[in-house]
């Protein structure tokens, strides 16, 4: 059997490493035992990728520098599907290459409220549903064809002005819509009913749902974001978290219920490729004062800040993405819209 153009740049991405790439993540593991040192911690047992402490190892990378996303796929072995994987995500979004699928139902989550701990992890904030509770936030519809129970959502939010716009926060989003990066984006990360754990359903196939809103800069914040960026002041540091009690996530989601699919993986590592991906087609708002609570946020240390955490988009590599969005109907100048239009007309023969 010849291989394909694509077989042959997957099997090459995926050999064994060479000498370098041995040298790369050598020079990473003496980078984290340095820092660690100078921190005044034992490298071989608290943060060295070498040591005994697997969770941190899995905890050790960063979106830039020696641990940056260009190196996930080198630095650990389990997490080689980041480098040569064909159903990476994020993605940019190509209107022109969109499907309408008429057999897209309409998006459900949950409406009653829900409790967790908000946590600054040192990559990203991070909300952590309490999974003891009798009545879980439920998401159904859409692309779905199960219930998918609530397990958390990310933050990702940048902390720099665009160059060419001038506008603080214009790049932070993971998902693009026609090159255009948004200020922030929140993910919400859902697992399949069909098992028992987050942990599980990771490594099966459709076994999470991601849910993916976009969030751009007005003047009239959306009340869901508002609780969360309240609660982030106290979450400063790295391991810094805080209890968030009666949230509704129902009030993240954007007035519409038209929507962009496609089948993908985590954007952290170790890039899991069971990612059934839910994009809104319309952001909601947060303002400058919001902004600035998140740019107040901190890594490890009181100079690093949070944001810049988002992973450039990834080959698309032949998948579909389907839509709801019915482009052939307009309403306005050029809105699309899924709203059907019915009325009576007469034939032009009536009455002549």
């Amino acid at each position: 059997m010849v291989p394909t153009p694509g077989d042959v740049e997957t099997l090459s991405a995926c050999q064994p490493e060479s000498s370098p790439l041995l040298l790369l993540r050598q020079a990473a593991v003496e980078a984290v035992e340095a820092d660690c040192l100078l921190a005044g911690e034992d490298p071989t047992w608290q943060c060295s990728p070498a040591g005994k402490a697997v969770g941190s190892w899995e905890g050790w990378w960063t979106y830039d520098g020696v641990s940056g996303v260009d190196h996930w796929g080198v630095l650990n072995p389990n997490w080689k599907i980041c480098k040569c994987g064909r159903k990476q995500s994020p993605i940019n979004f190509e209107p022109d290459r969109l499907l309408f699928d008429t057999h897209l139902r309409f998006v459900h989550v949950d409406k009653h409220e829900i409790s967790g701990t908000l946590n600054n992890t040192g990559h990203d904030v991070t909300f952590f549903a309490d999974q003891r509770s009798s009545s879980p936030l439920m998401v159904s519809g859409g692309p779905l064809s199960y219930q998918y129970r609530f397990e958390r959502f990310h933050l990702h939010f940048g902390t720099v002005k665009h160059q060419r716009s001038g506008f603080e926060n214009a790049t932070g989003s993971e998902h693009r819509v026609d090159g255009q990066q948004f200020p922030a984006e929140i993910q919400l990360l859902c697992y399949s009913s069909l098992y028992d754990s987050f942990e599980k359903a990771v490594h099966q196939p459709n076994g999470v749902v991601g849910i993916a809103i976009l969030i751009q800069m007005g003047d009239e914040p959306n009340r869901g974001l508002r609780i969360i960026t309240d609660a982030v002041t106290r979450t400063t540091y790295k391991d810094d978290s805080t209890p968030l009690e009666s949230i509704s996530l129902h009030l993240l989601l954007p007035q519409t219920e038209q929507f962009l699919t496609y089948e993908g993986s985590l954007t952290t590592p170790p890039c899991y490729e069971t990612v059934t991906w839910i994009v809104f087609n319309k952001p909601i708002y947060m303002n400058r004062q919001q902004l600035h609570m998140l740019k107040r946020l901190r890594k490890s240390t009181a100079v690093e800040k949070l944001g810049n955490n988002f992973r450039p988009p990834q080959p698309l590599h032949h998948r579909v993405v389907r839509t709801n969005i019915d482009f052939r109907r307009k309403v306005g100048k050029g809105c699309p819209s899924m709203k059907r239009e019915m009325g009576y007309k007469a034939s032009k023969w009536l009455g002549a």
